[in-house]
């Protein structure tokens, strides 16, 4: 082997080492953040059972805006509904909820076959179907308002 060689593999392994040393230090300080006040989908609002058009109970969660801050920015009667992806859940939205909490009024909800909404039938996991159970949702929580989509 040449010296080249040599030096450039003795390179490489040092690069990796450096690598997996410091990926095995940042894991152990995320696992490690001391008292936590809300881990990680933890965050809760007033639930509510919406009934899609096809019987499926959808689970859904209301925060509302705090008193005063309605008051002083009449701004804040939009409603936020937010609508996460496929193979997530509501609690996918933690960090936008505690930005927003008592300052906007949000509703989350599960899609059908999402963490705690009912499961679905078959034919009734469409992209259509998915639409409707939005339209029902926010027919349901937020009918009259001013309304903010986010998904």
């Amino acid at each position: 082997m040449s010296k080249a060689g040599l030096v450039g593999r003795v390179v490489v392994g040092g690069a990796a080492a450096a690598a997996a040393a410091g990926g095995i230090v940042l894991s152990r300080r995320r696992r490690s953040v001391p008292d936590d006040p809300q881990p990680f989908g933890s965050v809760r609002g007033d639930v509510q059972e919406v009934k899609a058009d096809d019987g499926l109970l959808l689970h859904a969660e209301v925060d509302e805006v705090a008193p005063y801050d309605s008051v002083a920015d009449p701004g804040n009667r939009a409603t936020v509904v937010f609508v996460h992806g496929f193979a997530l859940t509501s609690d996918c939205w933690h960090f936008q909820r505690l930005a927003f909490r008592g300052k906007r009024r949000m509703v989350f909800y599960d899609q059908r076959s999402h963490g705690r909404s009912g499961r679905s039938e078959k034919e009734n996991a469409t992209i259509d179907q998915l639409g409707r159970d939005l339209h029902t949702v926010i027919d349901a929580l937020a009918p009259d308002e001013p309304l903010v989509l986010v998904g």
